[in-house]
C-alpha cells in the first residue's frame, strides 16, 4: 500500500557524515530542552474511563474538584502514529511503538499492554526498518522483533489533553489524570477522520494509593462509570475499521471431518487467495522482501492443493489453474531470488575473513540493481490482462457450486477421508524414498524427497484441525527438521550455482574487480562445504523422522482401510 510516512523516512535516511553529526548535535540540544517532558514516567498502568460526550467530561472534571484540589494543564495538540509490521509483530509481543513529530524530531516511544515502559529514542524522521532506529535501548528490543520488515503506520491519532494533578495539602501531586479528546484516521487515508469517545485516564504516584483509591472511588460512585481495559491504541484502531493482529502469514484453517471435500478444498483456496491478494499491494510497492515471500508461499501452496487434493474439481479446470499458478510463480521468482541473496549478505561477509569483507560491496550493488529491474518487471506482470484474468476467474470458480460430475469422484466424500488418505500415501512414499538415499546416492534424490516432503507438510498443514493438536503438532516438527536439513542442502547448491554465475556476469559487465571475484570464489567454496555438512547430516535427520515413535503416530492418525479413492 501507498505509505507516505515511510517513503519519506526512506528518503531522508540519505545524509552523509556531517548532516548525521548536525542531527546527533541538534537532537542534544531538543533533548536537553524536552527532557521535563519527554521523560516523564508514569510508575503503573493508568485507569480508562471512557466517556459518552464532552459533557460526562465536563461532570467528571467537576466531581474531582468538588472533593481535591486541582490543577489544570492544557497541552498542544499531539500528533501521533503507532507503527508495527505488516503481519503485527510488535502487537503480537505485546508492545507497541508510537512516533510523536515534536519540533520537527520524531519522538519513538515504546509502549506495552502489561507493563509501563520507559522506552523512548529520538529520530530525525520516522524509521523504515529496525537498522534506521537511532541506537538504543528502543533499537536493541525492536530489532530482533520485527527483522527484515517495515514498519508501517497502522493508524495515526490526533489527540488534545488537558492533564490534572490531585494535590494534597502539602500541594504534593499525588494522582494524576489525562483528559482526553482524540480523533483516528487510517495512515493512508488521513481525510477520513474518527471521532474517539472523550476519556478519562487516572494515572497512580508511588507512595499515594490511599489517594488513588479516593479518586476512583469518586468517579465510580458519583458517575457510575467503571474502567475499561481497552486504551486508546485498541480503541482508535476499532474506529477505523482495523484489527490488531488481522493479518498472519501463519496458515489458519478450521475444517471439519464431515464437512465434503468440495467444501473444504474451496475452504482452503479461498483462504489462500485472501492471503495471496492482502499481499499484493506490497508486492507492488516493494515495501519489503515479506510481502513477496508470502504472496508466493500463498501461489505455491495453491498448486500443491490443486495437485493433492485429487478429484473434487472438474480436471480441465485443475489443469487451467495449475498451468496459470505455475506462471504466476515463475514470473515472482527472479525478484524472490534476488531479495534472498540481498538479505543473506551479512551471513555471507561473516562467513569471510573480516579483511575482505568489502570486496563483496560491489556483489551487494550488482544485486540491488539487479532487483529494481526485476521489481519492475513483475509489477508489469501483476498489471497484465492475464494476470487479472487469473484472479477473477479464480474468484468465480471458488464460488461456483461443487460439481455433479463423474470426473469429480471426491468431491462428496467426507474431508476426513480423503485427507488421512492422501496424507498417509505421501507419507508412505516419503518413508519408502528417505530410507533408500545411501551416502552415495545422486543429490537429484534428495532433492525429489524435497519436493514430497514439501507436499507432505502442505497436506498436513491444510488438514491439521480435524486432528488431535498435540499428535498433529508432534509430527509436523517430526516433519519439518528433516525439511530444513533438505532445504538448506538444495538452498546450498543453488546458491553456488548462482553466485558462480553472477560473478561470469559481472566481469563481463566490468562491475567486479579482481578482489570481488576471489571474494566470490572463497564464498562459493564455503557454501561447497556447508552442503557436505548438510548432506552428512541427512542420515541422522532422517533417521529421527524415520524412529518408532513417529512412524506409530502417522499410522495411527492417518492409516485408514480400503483403497484410495
Amino acid at each position: 500500500m501507498p505509505n507516505t510516512l515511510v517513503m519519506n523516512a526512506v528518503q531522508s535516511n540519505s545524509g552523509g557524515q556531517g548532516d548525521r553529526a548536525n542531527m546527533q548535535e541538534s537532537l542534544g540540544e531538543w533533548h536537553r530542552r524536552k527532557a521535563p517532558i519527554a521523560m516523564m514516567h508514569y510508575p503503573a498502568i493508568p485507569v480508562t474511563y471512557w466517556l459518552g460526550q464532552e459533557t460526562d467530561v465536563q461532570r467528571a472534571v467537576e466531581s474531582l474538584e468538588s472533593q481535591f484540589t486541582i490543577h489544570r494543564e492544557t497541552r498542544p495538540i499531539t500528533q501521533l502514529t503507532y507503527l508495527d509490521t505488516f503481519d503485527w509483530r510488535l502487537h503480537n509481543k505485546g508492545l507497541r511503538l508510537k512516533a510523536t513529530s515534536i519540533d520537527g524530531v520524531t519522538e519513538l516511544g515504546l509502549e506495552s499492554a502489561d507493563a509501563p515502559l520507559n522506552c523512548r529514542a529520538l529520530s530525525r524522521t520516522p524509521p523504515a526498518f529496525g537498522n534506521d532506529l537511532p541506537p538504543s535501548r528502543l533499537r536493541s528490543l525492536i530489532a530482533p522483533i520485527i527483522e527484515m520488515r517495515r514498519l508501517l503506520p497502522v493508524v495515526c491519532i490526533e489527540a488534545r489533553v488537558q492533564l490534572l494533578r490531585v494535590l494534597n495539602a502539602d500541594e504534593k501531586t499525588v494522582v494524576r489524570a489525562r483528559v482526553e479528546g482524540c480523533t483516528a484516521t487510517q495512515a493512508r487515508d488521513r481525510n477520513a477522520p474518527r471521532r474517539l469517545p472523550p476519556s478519562l485516564q487516572v494515572l497512580p504516584v508511588k507512595g499515594y494509593d490511599g489517594a488513588l483509591h479516593r479518586v476512583v472511588q469518586c468517579l465510580e460512585t458519583g458517575l457510575g462509570v467503571r474502567p475499561s481495559s481497552v486504551d486508546r491504541f485498541l480503541k482508535a484502531i476499532e474506529a477505523v475499521g482495523g484489527r490488531p493482529g488481522g493479518y498472519s502469514s501463519k496458515l489458519s484453517l478450521s475444517l471439519n471431518v464431515e464437512m465434503t471435500a468440495n467444501e473444504a478444498a474451496k475452504t482452503i483456496h479461498r483462504t489462500l487467495f485472501k492471503m495471496m491478494l492482502a499481499n499484493e499491494d506490497g508486492v507492488r510497492h516493494d515495501l519489503d522482501s515479506e510481502f513477496l515471500h508470502d504472496f508466493r508461499v500463498a501461489v505455491r501452496r495453491t498448486r500443491s492443493a490443486l495437485g493433492q487434493i485429487k478429484k473434487v474439481f472438474p480436471p480441465e479446470m485443475v489443469g487451467r489453474f495449475q498451468a496459470e499458478f505455475k506462471w504466476l510463480g515463475s514470473v515472482t521468482g527472479p525478484l524472490r531470488d534476488l531479495h534472498v541473496y540481498l538479505l543473506k549478505m551479512d551471513d555471507y561477509r561473516t562467513s569471510l575473513p573480516e579483511a575482505i569483507h568489502g570486496d563483496l560491496g560491489p556483489l551487494q550493488e550488482y544485486l540491488q540493481l539487479h532487483q529494481q529491474s526485476a521489481h519492475r518487471a513483475l509489477v508489469d506482470a501483476l498489471d497484465s490482462p492475464r494476470y487479472r484474468d487469473l484472479v477473477d476467474s479464480w474468484s468465480e470458480f471458488l464460488d461456483q457450486p461443487a460439481p455433479d460430475d463423474s470426473a469429480c469422484p471426491n468431491a462428496s466424500l467426507p474431508t476426513g477421508t480423503l485427507a488421512s488418505q492422501r496424507i498417509w500415501r505421501i507419507y508412505r512414499r516419503v518413508y519408502k524414498d528417505g530410507s533408500a538415499i545411501q551416502s552415495t546416492t545422486p543429490a537429484e534424490a534428495l532433492h525429489a524427497l524435497r519436493i514430497e516432503c514439501k507436499k507432505l507438510r502442505y497436506l498436513m498443514e491444510f488438514f491439521r484441525s480435524m486432528y488431535a493438536p498435540e499428535d498433529i503438532q508432534f509430527l509436523i516438527s517430526a516433519l519439518k527438521q528433516l525439511q530444513d536439513n533438505l532445504g538448506d542442502f538444495n538452498d546450498l547448491e543453488v546458491q553456488q550455482g548462482t553466485l558462480t554465475q553472477f560473478a561470469r556476469d559481472m566481469s563481463t559487465e566490468g562491475l567486479a574487480s579482481v578482489d570481488t571475484l576471489i571474494a566470490m570464489g572463497r564464498l562459493v567454496e564455503h557454501l561447497h562445504r556447508s552442503q557436505l555438512q548438510e548432506r552428512e547430516r541427512f542420515a541422522r535427520c532422517f533417521a529421527k523422522f524415520a524412529a518408532k515413535e513417529t512412524r506409530v503416530r502417522f499410522r495411527e492418525l492417518f492409516k485408514r482401510e480400503g483403497k484410495e479413492q
